[in-house]
C-alpha cells in the first residue's frame, strides 16, 4: 500500500494513492476513496480509515493487475466487492478474507465497506506480486452516522497520480479522476514517498474544492 499519507488538511477525506488517486469527501456524508494502483512497479502498504458506508475505488494506473484479496472485516460479504475486466473471475472464500484471480488484466474494483475491524485490500499482478496494498481501518470517512451537515461543504480533495517519464501530466491524466463534471488539467508536480515502491518521486498533483457559490465542484 506502513505508512499513511496525509495530503487532506482535514480528516473528513484522506488521500492516498499510487499512480491515480482521490479521495473525495461526497456532499452525502460517505466518503468515497479513488486509489491508483502500480501494479508494474508496486507501492508500500499503506493505510485508509474509512467509515461503515464508505467506497473504495480501485483502478490500475501501470501494469497488469489479475489478483485481488479483500479481509472480511471491511465487508460484509464479497458482494460489495464489485470488479471490472479481469473475464469476471468469481470470489473464492478464504476463511479470513475473499480473493479473486482474473483470467486477464482486472481495469478496476469498486468495494463498498462494512467495518467491523481492520482488515487489508491486496490488488496486484498475481498474489504476493507487484501492486498496491491498502490497511483499512475504522476511524475515518463520514459514514452514515456522520453528524456533518448536509448543507455544509465537503472538504478539498487531493488528487496525485506518477508523473510519466515522458509527456505532461495533462496528457497523461487516469481516466476517471473529472467526476462531478469536473474539467481536466490543472495539475502541478510534486513529490510523494508512495512513488517507486516506497523510494519516493514525483508525481503530478491537484486539488478539487466544492465551490457553494456554484454549487459544484471545482479545480482549486
Amino acid at each position: 500500500m506502513s505508512q499513511r499519507k496525509k495530503i487532506l488538511s482535514t480528516a473528513a477525506a484522506v488521500a492516498l494513492g499510487l499512480g491515480g488517486l482521490v479521495s473525495v469527501a461526497a456532499p452525502a456524508h460517505a466518503v468515497a476513496y479513488s486509489l491508483g494502483v502500480d501494479c508494474a512497479s508496486g507501492q508500500a502498504l499503506q493505510s485508509v480509515t474509512a467509515a461503515t458506508g464508505d467506497t473504495i475505488t480501485l483502478t490500475v494506473t501501470a501494469g497488469t493487475c489479475q489478483y485481488l484479496s479483500v479481509g472480511k472485516d471491511i465487508i460484509a460479504s464479497s458482494s460489495d466487492v464489485s470488479i471490472t475486466g479481469g473475464g469476471s473471475p468469481s470470489a473464492t472464500d478464504q476463511t479470513t478474507y475473499w480473493d479473486w484471480t482474473g483470467s486477464s488484466a482486472i481495469t478496476r474494483v469498486d468495494i463498498t465497506l462494512t467495518i467491523t475491524g481492520s482488515g487489508q485490500i491486496n490488488f496486484t499482478s498475481t498474489s504476493g506480486g507487484t501492486g498496491g496494498a491498502f490497511a483499512v481501518s475504522s476511524g475515518g470517512g463520514g459514514g452514515s452516522s456522520s453528524s456533518t451537515s448536509s448543507s455544509s461543504a465537503p472538504a478539498p480533495v487531493i488528487q496525485s497520480f506518477g508523473k510519466p517519464a515522458t509527456g505532461t501530466c495533462d496528457e497523461a491524466q487516469p481516466e476517471g479522476l473529472d467526476w462531478a463534471g469536473v474539467a481536466s488539467g490543472g495539475w502541478g508536480v510534486s513529490w510523494a514517498q508512495w512513488m517507486n515502491g516506497g523510494n519516493g518521486g514525483a508525481v503530478c498533483t491537484r486539488e478539487l474544492v466544492y465551490s457553494t457559490a456554484q454549487s459544484k465542484w471545482i479545480i482549486g
